[in-house]
């Protein structure tokens, strides 16, 4: 009976000693690895080689010195493109008849959508970071922050008065492509093809605009302190 009730205990301790003994040996093997790549470092690098830090920040330093430029070339090829397809691509499909316009907008939408919000992101977010790093010059600093606004504005631009116009015009011109009937007639899909160039139109203003503010503020980029 005693023998049976010490196994019986020694069972019930088992997985708990067992896990006890895992975590045990994992904390210390961690433990021993820390400290051993903490030491060796001593060993495997020269006394001059240490001092890494204060090369890799300047490095950083004069990447983030560049920040402008890569806003810029950003920015350019976005309003161009909007400005191409503002200008060139939609009234060229508009003269093609309200049926062929309809059935090619969620070819050129779907081809579009990646690279354009991609690059309004880019070029929006290193003109702000490039705009906090200017040093005193007020204007110069108000000029990236408000250009790099500018297209970050253009995703809440497309999300919030867009997006809507944009899925309409996409699902239903689909569903003519697989040989249904639209769900809208002649009239209301020109309208809504005319609405929607109008709205691009906004959005290639803005783009424009905001890409001429970062041409200019590239061109004063030798007489700006850039720190932080």
């Amino acid at each position: 009976m005693n023998n049976s009730l010490l196994t019986l205990k020694v069972k019930e301790r088992t997985p708990i000693t067992v896990v006890t003994m895992i975590v045990f040996l994992s904390d210390a093997m961690w433990s021993t690895f820390h400290y051993l790549v903490f030491f060796s470092s001593f060993f495997l690098y020269k006394p001059q080689e240490i001092q890494f830090s204060t090369q890799k920040y300047e490095n950083m330093s004069a990447i983030l010195d560049k920040l402008d430029l890569l806003a810029t070339v950003a920015a350019g090829i976005f309003a161009g493109s909007a400005l191409y397809i503002t200008v060139i691509e939609v009234p060229s499909a508009a003269d093609l008849g309200v049926e062929t316009h309809w059935k090619f907008f969620p070819f050129m939408y779907d081809r579009a959508y990646v690279m354009q919000s991609s690059l309004a992101a880019l070029a929006g977010l290193t003109g702000i970071v490039h705009g906090t790093r200017v040093v005193g010059s007020t204007f110069d600093r108000n000029l990236w922050i408000g250009a790099g606004s500018a297209f970050v504005a253009l995703w809440p631009y497309t999300l919030g008065i867009m997006l809507s116009t944009n899925n309409t015009i996409s699902k239903d011109s689909k569903l003519v492509t697989q040989g249904q009937t639209s769900q809208f007639d002649l009239v209301q899909r020109k309208d809504l093809l005319q609405k929607w160039a109008c709205l691009h139109s906004g959005r290639t203003a803005i783009s424009v605009i905001g890409f001429g503010a970062m041409i200019y503020g590239l061109s004063r980029h030798s007489s700006l302190l850039l720190k932080w």
